[in-house]
């Protein structure tokens, strides 16, 4: 069984910049390149292969889709650190890795308090699970409180447990409400991003409208101007969808009604995919915005994976029985 204690955020940072900025994927290369930086280089590889990451066969490491995919975000972002540590946080806690059973156990030991799930673990509890403790830790998803020596999930925790298949009623009314906290920060940072973007045009940026706060069924969040005007020398409207989004998948969610708008207004209807790289911060130079997205997510599926996760259905006709 993998030793937790052994694992660090630290050392999953220099192995992943370390094959992402490599082409030579040969274990005795790689291993010394770690030496030189880290330590526990046998457990981090262990730790990797148990999240489905990678696979070392013949003396050389093959890395998975998923993982290739991460690291190329990696060499982009500014934010690696927190990259790595939302990545691994997430691979963690789902239920696909072998060390699904214990982390499951782990978190079955956190109860429910007001608006967060804390844990003060018995003499005998701190010890057995002192290695995935301080993991969890280290990755952000409990922190320490020494004044009633219990730990306590962070919000990040929450967004976690979002993509789990069962949630509690609490839990569910956790995750909402930090979601509407969440996306709502975002569109305010995108105002100002716009603002920013219509400098030249300040009677347009004046005219910049939060338009989720006053329609909440508008199929999209803020209503901004190209930063030029047409032939007639009128304004051009962008109508603006704005999701808060993991910055190593840009995962997002986007409802009928969403979707429906952005069908009718086609190229003034735009997708502004913030990436969240802290509590409430943001990494505005990783945004991704995106005109027609009808065209260009829906219909794109060489960049786009689209996954069905709703279906709704209506009775056509009640039956005579």
């Amino acid at each position: 069984m993998l030793d937790f204690d052994r694992i660090r955020v630290k050392q999953l940072s220099a192995f992943s910049n370390i094959v992402a900025e490599t082409d030579l994927l040969n274990t005795e290369f790689v291993k010394d390149l770690f030496s030189k930086q880290s330590q526990n280089y046998v457990e981090t590889v262990s730790f990797i292969q148990g999240l489905n990451l990678i696979n070392v066969h013949s003396g050389n490491i093959t890395l998975s889709n998923k993982y290739a995919r991460f690291l190329k975000q990696l060499s982009l972002s500014q934010n690696r650190e927190y990259l790595i540590r939302s990545f691994f946080a997430g691979l963690l806690t789902l239920h696909s890795n072998v060390f699904a059973h214990s982390v499951e156990e782990f978190l079955s030991k956190f109860k429910l308090n007001h608006n967060h799930y804390e844990y003060q673990p018995s003499t005998s509890d701190n010890l057995k699970f002192s290695g995935i403790r301080n993991l969890f830790i280290d990755l952000d998803i409990i922190y320490y409180e020494r004044q009633d020596a219990k730990y306590v999930t962070t919000d990040y925790y929450l967004a976690l447990c979002e993509n789990k298949t069962y949630l509690t009623a609490d839990m569910q009314r956790l995750i909402n409400e930090k979601k509407e906290l969440l996306g709502r920060a975002a569109e305010l940072e995108i105002i100002e991003y716009e603002k920013k973007r219509l400098s030249n045009y300040p009677e347009l940026a004046a005219d910049i409208t939060h338009v989720a706060l006053e329609k909440v069924d508008a199929g999209y969040d803020i209503k901004s101007f190209e930063d030029k005007l047409d032939s007639q020398g009128n304004a051009i409207y962008r109508l603006i969808e704005v999701k808060a989004v993991s910055v190593w998948d840009y995962h997002f969610y986007w409802t009928k009604n969403e979707m429906d708008k952005a069908q009718k207004y086609q190229e003034t209807y735009w997708l502004y995919l913030l990436p969240v790289v802290s509590k409430g911060k943001f990494d505005i130079a990783m945004l991704k915005t995106i005109s027609n997205p009808i065209n260009n997510v829906c219909m794109n599926g060489e960049q786009w994976e689209k996954q069905e996760e709703v279906v709704s259905f209506t009775l056509k006709e009640l039956s005579a029985k």
